[in-house]
C-alpha cells in the first residue's frame, strides 16, 4: 500500500488530497470514510488476499486526515463528491465499485448518477440516504 498524495484544483483552491492506493488491476474500489474517521478505517480491506484482483483508493475528504484543510471551502457532500469525481477521472479509473462509511455512503450517492457508466457496485455502510 502507497501512501501519496493526489494534487486537485478545484473551485479555484489547490488541494492536496491524502491517499493509501494498491495498484493490481483495471477493477478499483474506492473506499469513503464517515464524517468522525479519515482513510485509515479502510487499512485492513487493504491486506485483503481476496482483493488481489483490484486496485484499491481510500482517500481522507478535505479537512480530514491528513488532507487539506482549507478555511474558504464549502466542505458540503457535493463538494466532496465532486473532489472524488475528479480524483477518479485523474487515476483514468474505467471500472469502479464505491464502499461507502457514513458520510462516505452520502458521497458515493452522490458520485452514481455521473459516473453511471464506470459504477459496478455500491456498498452504503451505515450510510444515510437522505440529502
Amino acid at each position: 500500500m502507497d501512501k501519496q498524495t493526489i494534487p486537485i484544483h478545484y473551485s479555484g483552491l489547490d488541494l492536496n488530497i491524502s491517499a493509501s492506493l494498491k495498484r493490481n488491476s483495471k477493477k478499483w474500489i474506492i473506499c469513503l470514510h464517515g464524517i468522525q474517521s479519515n482513510k485509515y478505517l479502510f487499512n485492513d480491506l487493504f491486506k485483503q488476499s481476496f482483493l488481489e484482483d483490484y486496485s484499491l483508493l481510500a482517500i481522507d475528504f478535505v479537512g480530514f486526515g491528513k488532507s487539506s484543510k482549507p478555511k474558504n471551502f464549502s466542505y458540503d457532500v457535493q463538494d466532496q463528491a465532486n473532489i472524488c469525481k475528479e480524483i477518479i477521472i485523474s487515476l483514468n479509473i474505467k471500472e469502479l465499485n464505491i464502499i461507502g462509511h457514513s458520510l462516505g455512503g452520502m458521497v458515493g450517492t452522490l458520485l452514481l448518477e455521473p459516473l453511471k457508466d464506470i459504477v459496478k457496485s455500491f456498498i452504503n455502510m451505515e450510510g444515510n440516504l437522505v440529502y
